[in-house]
């Protein structure tokens, strides 16, 4: 009960400052999506760092920690990773006032709307999957924390990051954020200290996992046990979804500058390598006191390994400390992806379903009935997913490397055409499907490459390539497809390619 209320507590904090900021911010028209275009260096440190910090961590890399060691710390760095990607490549973007990645891509494939229609398609479900993913997260907490059933708790988180991001918007989102980013960080911190204390140290920790047969989660990322194909596959599947999902990019659209926008991801990314310790510390201390005290609920259930340490290796005062740390991390994930699957739904998507652009003035009104649309589709996409970081392997290491290698190979390839994006998109999608879908390629896959984002980056990449080399070449210049994106954005939709 004590837990609960300081949930409930806590989440109405967050409306609370959401609501505060909405007022000190603008929320009219466009500015409802991208917070003014005006964030400063420190608040985009904060909810850059925030985002990438999310359920991924919190839940999925401490249960990986609990699981295999070292290799809780992996998933982290992928992230940080695609942040300084996003940063030094993607950054120069902002001076074109872009709303979303379908905008950015078509910019990049020569000004065409049919890599943007199909784009945004593709974009809605990614960040549509990061938010059941967030869902998850929270659910799990609350279902170890107060004992209720996992499709109720699955409704009140919804609830609590749903609420305040329906109040402020954008602006909303990044402030929380920033608050969220200072009480995860530094209570990860304290908790890694109090963790592998409680455990008896790290030799203690280390003899726990060889007793256990598990002496490969003690080597560097837990390569001893997972192998490189293992850490490859978690690797480009978390990397992915910091580079080439929509939350970072979201952060440079909303920048006051391009420089401003490169220096704050550059330091976010810093700020999450830094941190990448810290849940595979918190995760091998809640497996060395598990397997001593013979707790076979978090055993069997990895996922529980944080609010297992929240409510039965600490104090309440300590455990409380836990839970705000763990639903920072959780909450600031995920308002940012369904801000940023409204955003493309508003901006692109809603376009191409009545056949018209949302008014500016619209803007907000609707925002806010799609948000509750997206909600409600991500919770009924979770009810089948229980496992945090499977889901996010499995989901997004099936769909994002088509993404990825497309907007890669768009930025730096400048042969490469917007049949060529589509081409590593639609191969992708459809590789991943097939994996998801086929036992028998599944099998093959995960005996082979230990996951999925490997072989489809892989055929992906062939597929941008060949159909690239064999279609005409991209001819427009930069001023061209700057303005095609802008003419698209405003419905002058029969541009000719």
């Amino acid at each position: 009960f004590f837990f609960f209320i300081s949930f409930v507590a806590y989440i109405c904090i967050m409306i609370g400052i959401a609501s505060f900021t909405s007022k000190k911010g603008s929320t009219k028209g466009e500015d409802y999506l991208m917070g003014g275009r005006s964030v400063g260096i420190v608040l985009l440190i904060g909810t850059a760092a925030a985002s990438a910090i999310g359920t991924g961590t919190s839940v999925g890399a401490t249960a990986n920690g609990f699981r295999s060691g070292w290799l809780g710390a992996l998933y982290p760095l992928a992230n940080a990773a695609g942040l300084f990607t996003v940063a030094l490549a993607f950054s120069h973007v902002r001076k074109f006032r872009f709303r979303t990645l379908a905008e950015e891509m078509q910019f990049y494939f020569d000004g065409s709307p049919q890599v943007r229609k199909f784009m945004a398609l593709v974009l809605l479900l990614i960040s549509i999957v990061w938010v059941g993913s967030g869902i998850n997260g929270g659910a799990n907490y609350l279902s170890f924390l107060i004992g209720i059933d996992i499709i109720w708790a699955k409704v009140i988180t919804v609830f609590a990051f749903g609420v305040y991001v329906y109040v402020g918007g954008m602006i909303a989102v990044i402030w929380t954020d920033a608050i969220q980013a200072f009480l995860l960080f530094f209570g990860f911190i304290f908790m890694s200290i109090l963790a592998v204390s409680s455990a008896g140290g790290m030799e203690t920790i280390a003899l726990t996992f060889t007793e256990a047969g598990k002496a490969g989660a003690m080597t560097p990322f837990a390569i001893g046990e997972k192998g490189f194909l293992g850490l490859v596959a978690i690797g480009l599947a978390s990397y992915y979804g910091s580079m080439a999902g929509p939350s970072a990019h979201s952060r440079v659209y909303t920048a006051k500058s391009a420089a401003t926008a490169k220096k704050a991801i550059l330091i976010a990314g810093c700020v999450v390598t830094g941190f990448s310790i810290l849940p595979a510390l918190v995760g091998m201390s809640a497996f060395t006191i598990a397997t001593r005290d013979g707790v076979d609920l978090v055993l069997n259930n990895p996922d529980f390994t944080f609010a297992f340490m929240a409510t039965e290796v600490f104090n309440p005062a300590i455990g409380l400390i836990f839970l705000i740390a763990g639903l920072s991390a959780i909450l600031s994930s995920a308002d940012t992806d369904v801000m940023c699957a409204v955003t493309t739904f508003v901006t692109d998507v809603y376009a191409l379903i009545f056949k018209k652009q949302v008014k500016d003035e619209d803007i907000p009104k609707y925002s806010r009935g799609i948000l509750v649309f997206i909600l409600a589709t991500a919770f009924c996409m979770t009810i089948f997913a229980t496992d945090v970081m499977s889901y996010i392997n499995n989901v997004i290491g099936s769909f994002t490397p088509g993404l990825g290698v497309a907007l890669l190979l768009g930025r730096f390839w400048k042969r490469a055409t917007w049949q060529g994006a589509i081409a590593s998109m639609g191969s992708g999608i459809i590789c991943g499907i097939i994996f998801l879908v086929v036992p028998a390629v599944n099998t093959f896959i995960i005996d082979t490459f230990q996951g999925p984002a490997l072989p489809v980056t892989i055929i992906s990449l062939v597929f941008a390539v060949v159909t690239s080399l064999v279609t005409p070449p991209p001819f427009r210049s930069e001023e061209e497809r700057v303005d095609m994106v802008m003419r698209e954005r405003a419905g002058e939709v029969d541009i000719k390619m």
